[in-house]
């Protein structure tokens, strides 16, 4: 990888973890979200935590969970998301293979989406937790790229692990005073009025 290569590439990564800072906050609002999951970079090589090659190839991912009361609930907050996407600048189908956005997932899918501008892709699922409470996510990821020697991963200040430092292929430059382990709150919408979730929707935090 030349250096122009190289920089291009932790630039492009750069700009998708903005991306999802700036949008991600209000597609989890939309669902009834109070916080997200994970915003982070994270790696494509199936490393286990702490090995060098984890930094090698990474990409971004995004995910928030609400708890619904009812399938119909669940359609809802995928109606909810397609309406706030829309205006983000993705596609969305309830097949994924309409709009080239396949994979396995655990869970039913609701929608599939995909952002051409940031090459990424959505994935609203419909799942149980082992309480048996129904439970929808929606994941995006953008594609991994091929990092330099010496990159360090980072998670978005919305992460719940934002602040644990150095430390298995991740420098959030802060200090390990910042960790706190829980789920930040969201930022203020970019919007007014506020995307709201359904009613039937909740904010989900497993025990």
């Amino acid at each position: 990888m030349t250096a122009s290569q190289s920089a291009e590439a932790e630039a492009l990564s750069a700009a998708d973890g903005e991306f999802l800072d700036k949008t991600f906050p209000d597609i989890a609002r939309a669902m009834g979200a109070e916080s997200v999951r994970r915003l982070r970079e994270t790696t494509c090589t199936g490393a286990l935590p702490g090995d060098p090659s984890a930094v090698e190839r990474t990409s971004w991912i995004a995910d928030a969970e609400v708890a619904v009361d009812s399938e119909d609930t669940a359609h809802k907050v995928a109606d909810h998301i397609r309406t706030q996407a829309d205006k983000q600048g993705w596609t969305l189908a309830e097949d994924p293979a309409d709009v080239d956005a396949e994979g396995n997932f655990a869970g039913t899918r609701l929608l599939g989406g995909k952002h051409d501008g940031q090459n990424m892709v959505m994935t609203v699922l419909l799942d149980e937790d082992r309480d048996g409470t129904l439970i929808v996510a929606t994941v995006v990821r953008g594609i991994c790229r091929d990092m330099p020697d010496g990159h360090e991963m980072v998670h978005s200040r919305l992460d719940p692990d934002y602040g644990t430092a150095e430390g298995d292929g991740y420098n959030d430059h802060v200090s390990l005073e910042d960790y706190t382990g829980e789920q930040a709150p969201l930022p203020e919408s970019t919007q007014t009025p506020a995307p709201t979730g359904p009613e039937g929707a909740s904010p989900f935090r497993p025990h």
